[in-house]
């Protein structure tokens, strides 16, 4: 997955997982959560976030990895 426009936010989660908050993806960094804008799934073409949320059946505190 390549990973496109990304935001950082003042919000804080644990690294690697993944929160939807008013139909944006954030993922926990340890620091900072990152908001993604758009990105780019293996073998598909550019979504933004919201689109890929819904394709992808994504639950808020799932995880990457």
């Amino acid at each position: 997955m390549k990973i496109d426009t990304v935001t950082s936010t003042n919000t804080s989660y644990e690294p690697g997982s993944i929160h939807i908050l008013e139909k944006k993806l954030l993922v926990g960094t340890g620091s900072t959560a990152l908001s993604i804008g758009f990105l780019t799934p293996a073998g598909k073409s550019r979504m933004d976030a919201p689109a890929w949320i819904n394709g992808a059946r994504i639950t808020d505190g799932e995880y990457f990895g």
